[in-house]
């Protein structure tokens, strides 16, 4: 178990409040957003971070890192819905008055967007790559000044061309298959209704021309490019403006793991270190 996130408590079964300390109540109940991951997946990430000489004080995920730095306070109230298109996976997090009411990873990304272009196209992987990134579109009906790109085959080196719709329309079938998961788990969880606020979108396969548009169309919701909100942290405008670094800036503004594990104030690093001890022993035990 990575996270268990109480969302709302409710005192006998009428009264419903944020924080129960020191009321009253014969029956107490708590609705709680649980996020479990592998535990050889923890193992992993503790022993990479320790072979390059770190500690590791608390493990998130990264949906959630990235709402702290993303979202603003009132798209997470109106109920919103994060998605990260990575490489490799695509994970999605629905927020709703304030709390993160679900979350789930597709294991398909941008890598595998490339995948589909070099098949299509017979040609390689990094060919596949050079011209989605740079002749790409994730929504075919955007095109509007058709033109030739030329790439190379893998079964002959000669230069082929091939039309940047045609490049376009295998481009945007890819993502409207990996969208389809995503949508089924949110219809499945009865979330389409409660994405009000529309999507948040981040990752670097988010970065191609008209993924915006596409996700718009397909789930019939608002859709924007998610950037760090400037007024919660200050650095270099090159760092803070890429979208490389939204997770790690997500991750400095992280605070909600530390006040659900101790309600008491830390203040010494001795006590730190003491806590997060014997957390990790926790963890460590229950592998």
């Amino acid at each position: 178990m990575l996270h268990a996130i109480n969302k709302k408590f409710t005192l006998n079964e009428a009264q419903v409040t944020e924080d129960p300390i020191a009321m009253e109540a014969s029956v107490l109940e708590s609705e709680v957003h649980i996020v479990t991951v592998s535990s050889s997946s923890v193992r992993n990430i503790e022993y990479s971070l320790q072979q390059s000489g770190l500690h590791v004080d608390v493990i998130a995920l990264d949906s959630i890192a990235l709402s702290h730095a993303l979202l603003t306070p009132e798209e997470k109230d109106i109920g919103v819905c994060l998605l990260d298109f990575g490489a490799g996976v695509t994970n999605f997090s629905v927020l709703h008055d304030s709390y993160i009411v679900h979350s789930g990873v597709i294991p398909l990304g941008g890598d595998d967007i490339t995948q589909e272009v070099a098949f299509a196209f017979d040609t390689s992987t990094e060919e596949a790559r050079r011209i989605k990134e740079q002749y790409g579109c994730a929504k075919a009906s955007k095109i509007k000044d058709e033109h030739l790109v030329g790439f190379e085959q893998t079964t002959n080196k000669e230069l082929h061309y091939l039309s940047n719709l045609t490049l376009a329309e295998v481009i945007e079938q890819a993502y409207v298959n990996i969208l389809s998961l995503v949508k089924n788990d949110l219809k499945n969880k009865e979330l389409i209704n409660v994405i009000k606020g529309g999507f948040v979108l981040c990752g670097g396969a988010a970065e191609i021309d008209s993924f915006e548009d596409l996700v718009m169309g397909f789930f019939s919701r608002r859709a924007k490019k998610g950037s760090v909100q400037k007024a919660l942290i200050s650095g270099l405008d090159s760092i803070i403006t890429d979208y490389r670094y939204s997770c790690s800036i997500g991750l400095l503004l992280y605070k909600d793991y530390l006040s659900v594990i101790t309600p008491t104030k830390i203040t010494s690093t001795k006590e730190k270190e003491k806590l997060f001890g014997k957390i990790t022993n926790k963890i460590k035990g229950s592998f």
